[in-house]
C-alpha cells in the first residue's frame, strides 16, 4: 500500500488548507482598504477561502494520521491460500464480501484525490481492508481478490444511500461554512445596523448552517473512511 503516496498527498492537502486560511486573514486585516467600495466580494472570498482551510487542514490532518498509524512501508501480500496486512492475516474462505466503487468518468483529478477506485474487502472475523487509488497497483489487487473469491458479492444490504452522495458532501460542507463566514465578515466589514430580531434571526441560521456544515464534511470523510 502506497502510503508515502497517502503522506504525500496529506502534506499537500494539508499546505492548501494553510495556504487558505493565510490568504483569508490577509483579506481580513487588508481586504476592505483594498476593495474599498465592493465588500460582498471580500465577503464571498472570505468565506470560501475559510471554509477551503478548514476541509484542507482537516483532511490532511486525517492523512497523515492514516499514512503515519499503519506505517510508511504498509504492504498487502498475496499468497495461495489468502492475503495478509502487517501482522493480520486472512484465508480466502473468510472473504463475505467486496465492495467496489468507480468514478462516472475517470480523469486526472480522480486519479490525483484517489477516488478513482475504491475496493472493500470485509472477512467474517469482522475486519475489513480497503484500497483505493492512492494504492499502487489497487485495480491489479482487486482483480487477484475476485479470481480467488468468486463467489463473494457486494454487502447483503448494498452501500448505504448516504455515502452515494461522496463528493457532495465536502461541496454543501464547504458552501455552508463558506455562508457562515461570509455573513460575519459582512456584519464585521459593513455594519449594516440590522435590528435585534433580524440579527437574532441571522445568529440560529448562521449556527444551524455551520452544525450542517461540519456534519457534511465529517460524514465526507466517514464515507471515505468506511468505503
Amino acid at each position: 500500500m502506497a502510503n508515502r503516496r497517502i503522506l504525500t498527498f496529506g502534506v499537500f492537502v494539508l499546505l492548501i488548507g494553510i495556504v487558505a486560511a493565510v490568504f483569508a486573514a490577509v483579506l481580513v486585516t487588508d481586504g476592505p482598504r483594498r476593495w474599498a467600495g465592493n465588500s460582498s466580494a471580500i465577503d464571498q472570498t472570505i468565506g470560501f477561502s475559510l471554509g477551503a482551510a478548514i476541509v484542507g487542514v482537516v483532511g490532511g490532518v486525517l492523512l497523515l494520521v492514516k499514512a503515519l498509524r499503519s506505517g510508511l512501508n504498509e504492504v498487502f501480500e498475496v499468497y495461495e491460500h489468502g492475503i495478509a496486512r502487517g501482522s493480520q492475516s486472512w484465508r480466502w474462505e473468510q472473504v463475505i464480501s467486496i465492495d467496489t466503487h468507480r468514478a462516472p468518468r475517470d480523469t486526472g483529478a480522480t486519479r490525483f484525490l484517489g477516488t478513482n477506485h475504491r475496493c472493500v474487502v470485509r472477512f467474517t472475523d469482522g475486519a475489513r481492508i480497503r484500497f483505493d487509488g492512492l494504492t499502487e497497483e489497487s485495480e491489479q489487487l482487486e482483480r487477484v481478490v475476485r479470481q480467488h473469491c468468486p463467489s463473494a458479492g457486494p454487502q447483503p444490504h448494498g452501500e448505504q444511500r448516504w455515502r452515494r452522495f461522496g463528493v457532495g458532501w465536502l461541496v454543501v460542507g464547504i458552501v455552508l461554512l463558506g455562508a457562515v463566514v461570509a455573513m460575519f465578515a459582512h456584519l464585521v466589514a459593513d455594519d449594516p445596523g440590522y435590528g435585534d430580531g433580524t440579527l437574532a434571526l441571522m445568529s440560529v441560521g448562521a449556527i444551524v448552517a455551520f452544525a450542517a456544515g461540519v456534519m457534511c464534511i465529517t460524514t465526507f470523510f466517514m464515507a471515505r473512511r468506511k468505503g
